[in-house]
Order: structure tokens, then C-alpha cells, then sequence
């Protein structure tokens, strides 16, 4: 046979050892007096490629639920004269926030085993100045309700009242109860 080749034979052994490789390597070639030694490798098993596991894909999310205000209580001043968002779930704290407002009558009953007040304080505003939210939307994880600042159309007359009077403006707003974590944002302002 000219050219020359070479062959592998495996020798299966009832043992548990694998069983060895037996193989030739080529005669050498006439323009080359080297011989290449060629690796002895076993042929490859078959590869077997599981299938990946199926899951479920994943719900879309829900579409987000808009909550109501049930009733309200805003105004241009209250005791509180920081800007500060709350998030009332209790009797006692309310009765204590409503004590800090300095209000003159005591607070609103309300039961909170059926709901949830939220608010917002708007710290020192020019006079006329007033808080709204915006739809309060309940979604998978979280309750988001934005906020924004609304200011008199007639700010640019009242700018010398406003320094010398300015307002601490605030909303509490009553909700239907949601165990949820409640996240008050800051919207741009509006006139």
C-alpha cells in the first residue's frame, strides 16, 4: 500500500479498567525521513443533549388599579411647617399627627382595619400655593401616588404678600386600606 496510513484498534476486555488503544503510525514518507507521531484518542460518545427544563413564562404584569379618595382634608397652613410625606395605619398616630397640625377640633374618626391615610406637607410655599395628587395607582408590588404643587394663577400679584406670609400648604387624603408599601412622588408643578 503506498502512501501509507494508519489504523486503530480497540480491544474490548471484560474488565473495568478501559480497555487500551492499539495503533500504528504511518511509514515514513520518501521526502521526509521523520515519522509523525499521531495521538491515540478514543472515538467521542454521542453527545446527548438534554432538552432545557420548560418553565412557565412569566405573567405579564397586571394592569394597574386605580384607587380612590375616599375623603379629603387640605389647607394653606398647618402646624406642620417642614415639608414631610406621610403614610398614617394606625388611630394613634393620626390622632398624633392631627395634634402636631394644631387643628382646632380633634381628628376625623377613622377606622383603619378598613383604611389608610396618606399626606403630604408642602413645607414653606408663596401664599395661594396648594398640593393635588394625581391618580393614585396600585400595582403588583407597590401603591404609587404622585403629587404635585399647584400655584395661583395670580402668583405674579401676590409675590410681596407671599414673603412676608407664606404658606405651609398640606392634603391628607383617606384610601381604601392596602397593605402595601405606599411610595408619595413629587410631580413638576403646575398653574
Amino acid at each position: 500500500m503506498a502512501g501509507g496510513g494508519y489504523w486503530a484498534f480497540r480491544q474490548y476486555a471484560p474488565s473495568s479498567h478501559p480497555a487500551p488503544i492499539l495503533e500504528t503510525v504511518p511509514a515514513p514518507v520518501a521526502a521526509s525521513s521523520a515519522a509523525v507521531a499521531i495521538p491515540a484518542t478514543a472515538p467521542a460518545a454521542p453527545l446527548v443533549v438534554a432538552p432545557a427544563p420548560v418553565t412557565a413564562s412569566p405573567e405579564p404584569p397586571k394592569a394597574p388599579v386605580f384607587l380612590q379618595v375616599q375623603q379629603e382634608w387640605k389647607g394653606s397652613d398647618s402646624g406642620i411647617k417642614e415639608a414631610r410625606l406621610v403614610v398614617v395605619r394606625s388611630k394613634e398616630k393620626w390622632d398624633k399627627l392631627w395634634a402636631e397640625m394644631q387643628q382646632p377640633e380633634p381628628g376625623p374618626p377613622i377606622d383603619f382595619s378598613q383604611h389608610v391615610a396618606i399626606g403630604v406637607f408642602g413645607g414653606e410655599q408663596p401664599s395661594g400655593s396648594s398640593i393635588a395628587f394625581e391618580k393614585i395607582r396600585e400595582m403588583d408590588n407597590e401603591v404609587s401616588a404622585p403629587y404635585r404643587f399647584v400655584t395661583s394663577e395670580t402668583r405674579a400679584s401676590t409675590v410681596a404678600v407671599s414673603a412676608s406670609f407664606p404658606a405651609h400648604p398640606y392634603l391628607l387624603s383617606l384610601l381604601a386600606r392596602v397593605d402595601k408599601k405606599i411610595r408619595l412622588t413629587q410631580k413638576e408643578a403646575s398653574q
